[in-house]
């Protein structure tokens, strides 16, 4: 979006008396991300939780994702949509810790002057959700729906989730654009960042790696102090009026 056009939707009073009634507490928005998925080639996320977008907060801080696709989704048609479990069937939440796990596995070969490749920690990344035998459970208890324009998915950080493929029709590419949400009292995790980095960067998901690593410097700094956000911090929060 240009000209700051995701702050202003996010400004629009129906927007914040919406998400403060669904969240329940008062939120900043920190990031947002546009993806898209071709047809018949791409077929997108496979099963996670968004363990990376929310490395920086605490783990008991809340944060939240909007998702918002750009085309019609049919799932009974050419589908291209999103398929997410309930919480209470399957939580993602122990991939948070599974995540440094993998990150200090890494740092231990370091140490040794090694280090996996990027393909063998892609497979130790998918290895929990995304073997066959779990893939099977999740898509058992998984639910997937059909959007008009204008509607959206909210889900929280440990909503377990997939990208549907986009089958054979007229839609050549399904766009989607992302908002994520965090709790405006959340505080930095330095700790966990540092601990992340490694896993990271063998990945190659730079992006989550610069934005954790710039948005603060100190453990326990609110993140919605982040010089990041000195001009628009005011237009990002979403407060629960009491």
């Amino acid at each position: 979006m240009e000209n700051n056009e995701d702050i202003e939707i996010i400004q629009h009073p129906l927007f914040q008396s919406t998400f403060a009634k669904l969240c329940e507490c008062s939120l900043f928005y920190t990031q947002h991300m546009a993806y898209e998925i071709e047809k018949n080639t791409n077929s997108g996320f496979e099963w996670h939780a968004d363990m990376l977008s929310f490395a920086c907060q605490q783990l008991e801080d809340f944060g939240c994702t909007l998702w918002i696709p750009l085309t019609k989704i049919d799932t009974n048609a050419q589908a291209g949509g999103m398929s997410y479990v309930s919480k209470e069937k399957f939580s993602g939440r122990f991939l948070y810790d599974y995540a440094l796990i993998l990150s200090s596995y890494v740092q231990g070969l370091q140490a040794q002057d090694a280090a996996p490749s990027k393909e063998e920690m892609g497979r130790l990344e998918s290895l929990m959700v995304n073997s066959p035998e779990v893939d099977t459970i999740l898509r058992t208890q998984a639910e997937t729906d059909d959007f008009e324009l204008g509607d959206a998915l909210l889900f929280d950080k440990e909503v377990m989730h997939r990208t549907c493929l986009l089958t054979e029709g007229p839609i050549n590419r399904r766009r989607a654009f992302v908002m994520r949400f965090i709790a405006a009292d959340s505080t930095y995790d330095l700790d966990r960042v540092q601990k992340l980095k490694p896993f990271i960067d063998i990945l190659g998901y730079g992006f989550f790696t610069t934005f954790a690593l710039d948005v603060c410097k100190e453990e326990g700094e609110l993140i919605m102090e982040s010089p990041l956000f000195n001009t628009t911090k005011a237009q990002r929060l979403i407060p629960v009026k009491q």
